[in-house]
């Protein structure tokens, strides 16, 4: 019987896992022995789940790869935007039947996200893309620094880096970043008016990135537009989710729900400008996640490229790189990258991000 692997991308919301044959082949060629999904922000209900999974296997994985939306350090998470105790620990995966720690692998998703870059520049395993734009293939050419965005219940930045060896050799190197958490400027004036809101409800806060591009900022964005009450404007005290939101802006083309959808991705485009600014993305700019997934039309449709190319130094500059929205899930995909080096089955480098 072959050896069985397990990959995971425990989220803020969602929890996805994937049971697959441990092979040479798998990055392109997945056998996969099970497919499983739940909505998940409570520890206990994720560890009820992982042990559900397992027992369900006719036998248990040889290695597993979990990726989690929070900083992973010394066989430790502490969960963004989770209920109760957030924190959970390698020993309490391995009780639920992972196998030994050697062979459970904790990693921050953001870091997960980047490796699934590594396998598509390398050719292991293409991302399914759509370009938004394609940049300059001069200016690309071998150039492979990266960087990829997730809006989610968070917001998840990260970068690739090719870095070149004594010799001429070149590795690539994944950096997770935390720079949704500084805060955001006032970008247009639409954008600027939610701002001055947040900033008078919070006045001992400074919004971030991630206050506007995430669901709860997607949220908090169509509660600080005006709506209508008779004759005057004042603030909705409708509560409305992000997914309902998204679904009223792109089927019932709600007018409140669409400028709120605008302004998220005029963010996100005005957030990946200063990223792919910082890391010189000449291989990439990548948008993924569950939501972009949702959402492909209406971003192609959306301010976000506008955004992205809007400044009056480097539009030139910024106009060669190119720009990708992807339905893959690149969590996954980048567990199973760091899974199949760590088994052995490649020969190149190791990304530094997982050492």
């Amino acid at each position: 019987m072959n050896e069985t692997l397990l990959l995971a991308d425990v989220g803020g919301t969602n929890t996805r896992l994937s049971v697959m044959d441990l092979a040479a082949d798998m990055l392109h060629s997945p056998n996969i022995i099970q497919n499983r999904a739940a909505r998940i922000s409570r520890k206990q209900s994720f560890l009820d789940f992982l042990a559900n999974t397992l027992c369900s296997l006719e036998s248990s994985p040889s290695l597993a790869v979990l990726c989690f939306a929070g900083p992973v350090s010394n066989g430790a998470v502490s969960m963004t935007n989770w209920d109760e105790v957030p924190d959970i620990y390698l020993d309490e995966l391995v009780r639920s039947g992972l196998p030994a720690e050697a062979c459970t692998l904790m990693v921050n998703d953001m870091d997960a996200a980047a490796a699934s870059l590594v396998a598509h520049h390398r050719k292991l395993a293409l991302l399914d893309l759509i370009t938004l734009s394609a940049g300059s293939a001069e200016a690309h050419a071998g150039n492979h620094n990266s960087v990829i965005i997730i809006p989610g219940t968070g917001t998840g930045v990260a970068g690739l880096i090719e870095d070149i060896l004594p010799g001429g050799g070149k590795h690539l190197v994944t950096v997770s970043c935390e720079l949704q958490h500084t805060p955001i400027p006032e970008l247009d004036e639409m954008q600027a008016r939610v701002l001055g809101v947040m900033r008078s409800e919070y006045p001992e806060s400074r919004p971030s990135w991630e206050d506007f591009i995430s669901g709860k900022g997607l949220e908090h964005i169509y509660s600080c537009l005006p709506h209508r009450n008779g004759g005057s404007e004042s603030k909705s005290p409708e509560v409305v989710t992000a997914e309902e939101i998204a679904r009223r802006a792109i089927h019932s083309k709600d007018d409140r729900c669409l400028n709120a959808m605008d302004i998220f991705y005029r963010c996100a485009g005005s957030l990946a400008q200063l990223v792919a600014l910082g890391f010189q993305a000449f291989g990439g700019v990548y948008l993924a996640g569950e939501s972009t997934r949702y959402n492909l039309d209406f971003i192609r449709q959306s301010g976000f490229m506008e955004a992205f190319h809007e400044n009056g130094v480097r539009r030139d500059w910024i106009k060669k790189f190119p720009v990708y929205l992807t339905a893959t899930d690149v969590n996954l995909a980048g567990t199973a990258m760091i899974a199949a080096q760590y088994a052995g089955l490649l020969s190149h480098a190791l990304p530094d991000g997982h050492r």
